[in-house]
């Protein structure tokens, strides 16, 4: 995952196995000339261009990076205490340093579920709280996931039960991948829903700014799209557009799938004449990593295939 901070610089962060919550190299790239220069590591940053971290004793995973609007960055992920994982996450000042402002020593440990809890997306709200999502086990499944926090770090206890939301589809596994607020600060969570055992479909809840099910949103909060016949359909990333409408891409069986939802969480019968559109670019299944949307209202998604070659489709 690639972010641009304000000096034309990126952070680009680095799954690191074991002991490490992630790898970040900050590569000084002029963006006007990206592809005639090559990107070199910046020495101000961390120890020669390179941050890692240890958040707890087992292993970490770095899943999700935000830039926060004073700078600071915010890495987010999970991490294992050796009896289950967690939701977890780092906060660094510019130049790579943990910022010891930001929860114990600039790293936050959450339980949020019974057992296993996995974070995978990160969000900024514009009064600058965190919110981070995924999925947590609630003892028999995996439900939604959301976990929200002041600035310093702290839960925030205006959110859900004492900062954290779990939301069930069918009452079977749900997996969240991706969130995002709308200018007015509904929360729009996406990810995979089990409807039937073993079908697994699109899923898109929405959520007031309290944490509270939004039910205007196809009346009970909650809707889920079966973009093909096959088991496992998995959204990953999702987008707000200006008048309101919620485009979301993801995986269905390797073929790249989007959709898009009116406001009041109807699928949107102008694009694609039925709200979905499904392509399959090639022999090798494609997993969708993220989607965003050109000035001229295109979309763009970004995919990676099995053999790890990256796509980009609009």
């Amino acid at each position: 995952m690639i972010i641009s901070v304000k000096n034309g610089n990126f952070i680009v962060m680095k799954h690191h196995y074991q002991s490490f919550i992630t790898l970040l190299l900050l590569l000084m790239i002029n963006q006007q000339n990206v592809f005639s220069q090559a990107g070199t590591l910046d020495p101000m940053f961390g120890v020669d261009g390179l941050v890692s971290t240890e958040v707890a004793p087992y292993d970490d995973w770095g899943t999700a990076i935000a830039l926060q609007s004073d700078g600071k960055i915010i890495l987010a992920g999970q991490s294992g205490n050796g009896v289950d994982v967690d939701f977890s996450m780092a906060r660094y000042t510019a130049d790579g340093l943990l910022d010891a402002t930001f929860g114990t020593g600039g790293v936050v440990i959450t339980p949020v579920g019974i057992d296993d809890d996995r974070c995978w997306a990160i969000n900024i709200m514009s009064d600058g709280k965190i919110l981070l999502c995924g999925s947590a086990n609630n003892g028999s499944n995996d439900d939604f996931a959301m976990v929200r926090y002041l600035a310093d770090g702290t839960l925030d206890a205006t959110f859900g039960t004492d900062g954290i939301v779990l939301f069930d589809f069918f009452g079977d596994n749900d997996y969240g991948y991706s969130v995002t607020t709308q200018l007015d600060n509904k929360i729009v969570m996406v990810g995979s829903a089990t409807v039937a055992y073993p079908h697994r479909e699109f899923a898109v809840a929405r959520f007031n700014y309290d944490g509270s099910i939004d039910d205007s949103f196809d009346f009970d909060g909650k809707v889920t799209t079966d973009m093909c016949d096959f088991t496992s359909e998995k959204a990953t990333s999702v987008i707000v557009l200006s008048d309101n409408k919620i485009v979301v891409g993801g995986n269905c069986f390797g073929s790249i799938g989007i959709a898009r939802y009116n406001g009041d969480g109807t699928l949107d019968n102008s694009f694609s004449t039925d709200g979905h559109q499904l392509t399959n670019v090639g022999v090798d299944q494609t997993y969708p990593i993220s989607i965003a949307i050109q000035s001229d209202g295109k979309l763009l998604q970004q995919d990676m295939k099995l053999k790890m070659h990256l796509i980009i489709i609009k």
